[in-house]
């Protein structure tokens, strides 16, 4: 573009045109080379726009798909491990109001299923929790987990207090260990209220386009 200019300057001169002129060529050149400037740098600018803009998209994307998939795990998480707590309600309770029946086989058989159904919800959540651990975010997998840590150990004594044939007598020799296992019933309502709450902000606050 350079070039061009000196070479218009030089023919007008040769041909004797005033300086005025020469100054009016100058500048219409300098405008046309101006706007041929801000063209480039607008395709340029509009070109890292489109590219920021579709990045931004896929980002919106991944989270709201991350959004979506966290949201269903923790949804259906917490459903199994409330009837995990619900059902471990049933076992150890320092105020019971229960309608046991008094026939002494019925009685077995009233409490094995109490047993059998607090473990059937325990292992499905478990199940439920070790299959979705790589998504679930670690230390919201360690609380789901102690909860886990406590019903098992509700479980392992239970037979002992209700179950087994001495169950009467292992209640009352065995006084400090049961009444630890009724307070642990509300420990783990608790920690699974706590929880919930806890997981409710985390949702909350994820990035979420």
């Amino acid at each position: 573009m350079k070039e061009i200019i000196q070479t218009a300057l030089a023919i007008l001169g040769s041909v004797g045109i005033g300086g005025a002129i020469v100054a009016a060529l100058s500048s219409w050149l300098g405008k046309v080379w101006a706007e041929r400037l801000m063209a480039k740098e607008s395709a340029k600018y509009r070109e890292e726009l489109e590219r920021l803009t579709k990045r931004l998209e896929r980002k919106n994307y991944v989270s709201r798909v991350r959004f979506d998939a966290e949201f269903a795990i923790y949804r259906d998480l917490s459903a199994a491990f409330l009837e995990v707590v619900k059902t471990q309600n049933h076992l150890f309770t320092f105020y019971r109001l229960d309608s046991v029946p008094e026939d002494k086989p019925k009685q077995k058989n009233f409490y094995i299923t109490r047993m059998n159904k607090c473990t059937e919800a325990f292992n499905k959540a478990s199940i439920q929790l070790h299959c979705n651990a790589p998504f679930i975010e670690e230390s919201i997998f360690e609380r789901f987990r102690n909860i886990l840590r406590d019903v098992d150990m509700q479980l392992f004594h239970y037979p002992a207090f209700y179950i087994d044939d001495f169950a009467f007598e292992s209640r009352r020799e065995s006084k400090a260990l049961f009444e630890e296992c009724s307070r642990r019933t509300q420990t783990i309502n608790d920690d699974m209220d706590k929880l919930i709450s806890d997981l409710r902000a985390y949702l909350k606050n994820l990035d979420v386009a």
